[in-house]
């Protein structure tokens, strides 16, 4: 089950909710539930069914369904809670059938660093030059090879492992001029 996934600070391990693991697993909770992206979701209330658009940080709370998912009392939810709102970590805006909670600085938590990720595909052609061609340049003198068109003097003899092309030395008459 791939639902995506949330950040997590470490300046978190100082923070109050850290240091009672209850209210630590309600809030990282709320992290997980709340909508990544504006999201139209249908609620069932009483007979009929609503689609409620949730924006970026809300997600739809019931204290009942949060218990049995918390595996803890429906009560002990709603106090945890009243913590999390006591210390600005969350609104509430309360139904007759369901709650809105909202995470107070959604976007800070989980949109405050540009997403850095590996690249998934290697390039095929011309790649990129490495800290290592770099370290190797510095400490040979000789600049790395283009990975562009050999010159009419020079012959591909093959490529080396990150596809750039291995080319043969010069001949003797041909380095003279």
């Amino acid at each position: 089950m791939n639902r995506g996934y949330v950040k997590l600070w470490r300046r978190s391990i100082d923070s109050s909710v850290f240091a009672d693991p209850h209210l630590w697993q309600l809030w990282t909770w709320c992290l997980m539930r709340a909508n990544h992206k504006t999201h139209p979701v249908p609620v069932r209330t009483g007979r009929g069914q609503t689609i409620v658009t949730l924006k970026s940080g809300e997600f739809i709370f019931g204290r009942h369904a949060a218990a049995k998912e918390l595996k803890c009392a429906g009560s002990t939810i709603q106090y945890r809670l009243e913590t999390l709102k006591r210390l600005k970590m969350v609104v509430t805006h309360p139904g007759t059938h369901y709650s809105i909670v909202t995470v107070v600085n959604w976007a800070s938590y989980q949109e405050g660093v540009k997403d850095v990720r590996q690249p998934t595909r290697h390039p095929l052609r011309h790649p990129s030059v490495t800290d290592k061609t770099v370290k190797n340049e510095r400490l040979t003198g000789v600049p790395a090879k283009d990975a562009g068109p050999p010159s009419e003097n020079e012959k591909i003899l093959g490529y080396d492992t990150v596809g750039r092309p291995l080319y043969a030395p010069p001949k003797a008459s041909e380095a003279a001029r």
